[in-house]
């Protein structure tokens, strides 16, 4: 279960259930962090009913109580729960905060964004400015004082060049020392209102900072944005924490204070998505609480050139390797040139201990609260004293024996058809921040996947809180006949692709569905879908309940659904990322044998009469049947002639015609031919040839943030206005560097570490209508591909069709069928970016038929069909790539 449903009230069920004896505990897991007053366990409702019918229906209830008393929670996590803070008073905080950077920036100014709040009947808050000058003067030595530390330190001033870029490089890695805000002779205006401030841009704003977040305070004055309610109302509504996270602070104005805690990395995101940053997290090593913000940010880069740049706001997730708390949540901002950085909306959250794993079961699978409790899902509850998965577990197939043998003792009424315990949630059951017991819910198959947790249950007038909620799903899951037998599906390392094949190269699952393995094989194409499971062996039973599948490929704890059939052309690829492979015995799939040599008997030839000067043949083919057609100059009777001859297949993009046709070229002995598919290649634009790819080369104006999980900083689009280096035609489509050598990168000369290609076609779907398919075997340091019109304009980082990113580990292969008709042209644009050290751009495409279009080589080099073009001439149906450095 991991995508989870809307919840009915638990405690007010009703059904076949008793509870095991609850005692007061400290607890094993976190507490909610819900305030309430408190109360005790006694209070808590435990429904009870009776069982009835023939046969007799199982649930716990019939269970002694000694069962109940689980041992002690392996869980490890926190006695107490952790220390819960929600901040109130930000018109107090913002006078603080204003105050406080005036103090840091020196005695001789006045903030111009000093506020002085004002009674009023509104909600609102109202502020007064007041105007702003700053004077600093540089002697031989200067004082300054770092807000980071609260210390002041005396030292000569330091002019070299390595001083100022060490300088420049530490506060960019991370925005927490204050920079002494200097003033220059540029021109600067400043008009004050009682609501806004305006400034007149200097000519020194150049370098846009990367914005994904689109709202920003109209109010631009520093207490505006400290003040701005959509910042406080965004952070409110997040009190409940993402899966697998207890929420530590929320509404805060500062962040974390690098300095008292073990600060990793940070990440800007596009909206206020605690899931987001909960899954960098979680795939980040040593990361164990995160700090989500808004952040007043310059929308140029200030410096001494450009003092106080337009306010926008960036979203930031910080990322930490201790348990951060509320009180080192006091980075409240700091000074670039005149402009002030705040912060607001700070929430903090902890990664929880996760619980145990159980033998037979697969998870744990974190929840933001407690599933919901359905006539439909639910066959059974109860209560226990400690948090124990594996007590929980132990009652649910319990209960499935119990009802297994039910069914088969009353097989008359039953028909050997019984209700399993196939998964369990278990949560802690809250009240006034004290755990009251741990619910045991018992599922006889996976939650609706459709529908959200709940963390909060009402009954009798009182609601309880849920938190710690985690699911296990039995492995296998049982199908619920007490007359069918099935083994018990392998598990660990047993489950592996290797430890399966090493016995045969055929596996039935459970289900009793038969299947060809390929371990260490990937197939790039025919996907429909995925899923996250614990192992190779799970994807047997998730792509017999996935709607088509019948064929997967798994890599990275993911099932990459397939759907394959007797026109399916690609075979199995050798693949060394740890993926491996199985279809369905019954796809018909070729398999192996797809892409090699494929025989037809021909039965006969037949003479026809052509227009051609010279005599020539082509074999008609149906599946594994076909004749030979010869065709000779003039009119000529027929004649038949009977022959049994291997052919082989072979194709090549040479023909000039506007149909497919083959012909037939003769081996060197009488009983073998091949038959040679002749594909159209697009026609010339007024006799000129336009096979190739366009490309154009910057420097990456994002340089080192490859470093940060997901690439966040680096924004594609920036390029679009800006004119590339070079700039021309290409015949390949590839790009590898070792970090320091010199390569030709489409003729240029480079060592390739901080450059952004981008390259624009079309496909001319020559090769037939069907599935063009496209990949991104593997990248470094980040690569898109964007398909059809919006590769032509509109296209964003957001938008793009294909995306891969380099992360240090193995990366998963993404692709894309798209569906082409004979003849039609498809725009395609691939844009690839190396943030420092070694890079590669790595770009697969196949036709319908499986054969490559373009195939990455390594070494800076790749193959390309003549089916990539420049221009799509004489289509009226797509349009022209603009200009490099004038695209929208």
């Amino acid at each position: 279960m991991h995508v989870l449903s809307a919840v009915l009230p638990f405690l007010a069920l009703a059904g076949a259930v008793s509870a095991g004896p609850v005692s007061s505990t400290s607890g094993h897991a976190p507490v909610s962090p819900t305030p309430k007053k408190s109360t005790t366990k006694s209070t808590i409702p435990i429904p009870t009913g009776t069982p009835s019918g023939k046969p007799p229906a199982a649930s716990v209830s019939g269970l002694s109580s000694g069962s109940m008393k689980a041992p002690a929670s392996k869980s490890g996590g926190p006695t107490t729960g952790p220390s819960y803070v929600s901040y109130g008073n930000h018109e107090a905080s913002a006078v603080s905060i204003v105050s406080y950077l005036n103090k840091i920036k020196g005695t001789t100014t006045t903030d111009a964004n000093n506020i002085k709040p004002v009674v009023t009947t509104a909600a609102s808050v109202s502020v007064t400015t007041s105007k702003h000058t700053t004077t600093t003067t540089t002697t031989k030595h200067t004082t300054t004082t770092s807000a980071k530390h609260a210390t002041t330190t005396t030292k000569k001033a330091t002019t070299t060049k390595a001083a100022k870029k060490a300088a420049k490089k530490s506060a960019k890695k991370e925005r927490r020392q204050v920079i002494k805000a200097v003033t220059s002779s540029a021109a600067t205006t400043t008009a004050t209102t009682s609501s806004s401030t305006t400034t007149t841009l200097q000519s020194g704003c150049t370098t846009l900072e990367p914005m994904f977040y689109t709202y920003y305070t109209l109010n631009t004055t520093t207490a505006g944005f400290l003040l701005d309610t959509v910042y406080s109302v965004a952070a409110a509504a997040n009190i409940v924490p993402p899966a697998g996270y207890t929420t530590l602070f929320t509404n805060a104005l500062a962040a974390m204070d690098g300095g008292k805690n073990t600060y990793l990395t940070m990440s800007q995101i596009a909206s206020y998505n605690t899931t987001q940053c909960a899954i960098q997290c979680n795939n980040m090593a040593g990361c164990n609480s995160f700090n989500i913000y808004f952040q007043r940010n310059g929308q140029y880069t200030p410096g001494v050139s450009c003092l106080n740049p337009p306010a926008r706001t960036q979203i930031q997730c910080a990322f930490y390797g201790n348990i951060i708390n509320a009180t080192t949540a006091t980075n409240v901002g700091l000074w670039e040139a005149n402009f002030a950085v705040v912060i607001a909306g700070s929430n903090g959250y902890m990664r929880n201990p996760p619980p145990a794993a159980v033998s037979g079961f697969n998870g744990p699978f974190a929840q933001t609260g407690a599933l919901p409790i359905t006539t439909n899902d639910v066959i059974s509850y109860t209560y226990l004293s400690t948090y124990s998965p594996s007590a929980c577990a132990s009652l649910c197939t319990q209960l499935t024996a119990t009802r297994r043998s039910t069914a088969y003792n009353y097989y008359y009424w039953t028909g050997g058809i019984y209700t399993p315990c196939n998964s369990f949630n278990m949560w802690n059951v809250s009240y006034g921040g004290v755990i009251q017991a741990y619910a045991c819910v018992m599922y006889g198959d996976l939650a609706d996947q459709l529908d959200t947790p709940s963390t909060s249950i009402a009954y009798g007038g009182v609601t309880y809180s849920a938190s710690y909620s985690y699911t296990w799903d039995l492995y296998p899951q049982d199908p619920g006949n007490a007359l069918k037998t099935y083994t018990q599906a392998p598990q660990g390392t047993s489950a592996a692709c290797a430890s399966l094949a090493a016995s045969a190269s055929t596996v039935t699952d459970y289900d009793g569905v038969t299947w060809n393995i390929a371990c260490a094989y990937n197939l790039p194409a025919y996907d429909i879908g995925s899923q996250s499971v614990t192992d190779y062996y799970s994807c047997f039973d998730a792509c017999n309940k996935f709607t088509n599948c019948n064929a997967f490929a798994f890599g990275w704890n993911t099932c990459y659904f397939k759907q394959v059939n007797s026109s399916s052309l690609l075979a199995p690829i050798g693949d060394n990322y740890g993926v491996d492979l199985a279809w369905n015995a019954a796809s018909n799939y070729a398999g192996w044998s797809a892409r090699n040599a494929t025989t037809a008997t021909v039965s006969g030839t037949t003479t026809v009469a052509w227009t051609g000067a010279t005599t020539t043949t082509i074999t008609k083919i149906a599946g594994t049947s076909g004749i030979v057609v010869v065709q000779t100059p003039g009119v000529i009777t027929g004649v038949s002639t009977k022959s049994t001859t291997t052919w082989f297949a072979a194709a090549t993009d040479s023909g000039t015609s506007s149909v497919i046709y083959t012909t037939t070229v003769a081996g060197a002995n009488t009983k073998t031919s091949t038959i040679l598919t002749v594909y159209p290649t697009a026609p010339a634009c007024s006799g000129v040839a336009v096979q190739g790819a366009n490309y154009a080369i910057w420097n990456n104006n994002f340089m080192g943030g490859q470093n940060t999980y997901g690439y966040p900083n680096y924004a594609p689009d920036y390029y679009k206005t800006v004119k590339p280096i070079v700039n021309g035609t290409a015949h390949y489509m590839a790009e590898d560097n070792d970090g320091s050598s010199t390569i030709s990168v489409f003729g240029y000369s480079n060592t390739a570490t901080g450059l952004a290609v981008a390259q624009t076609f079309y496909i001319y779907a020559g090769r037939g209508t069907g599935y063009y398919n496209f990949q991104i075997p593997y990248t470094d340091d980040i690569e898109f591909i964007w398909i059809g019109n919006k590769a032509l304009t509109g296209w964003t980082r957001a938008n793009a069709d294909l995306f891969n990113v380099w992360t240090g580990n193995a990366e998963s292969q993404v692709s894309l069928g798209y569906n082409l008709a004979f003849g039609s042209y498809l725009p395609v644009r691939v844009h690839w970016a190396n943030g420092g050290g070694p890079g590669s751009m790595e770009v697969n495409m196949w036709a319908p038929d499986g054969s490559y279009i373009v195939q990455y080589l390594g070494s800076n080099n790749s193959t390309m069909s003549p089916q990539v073009v420049t221009t799509a001439c004489g289509s009226s149906t797509v349009g022209a790539f603009p200009a490099w450095g004038s695209e929208s």
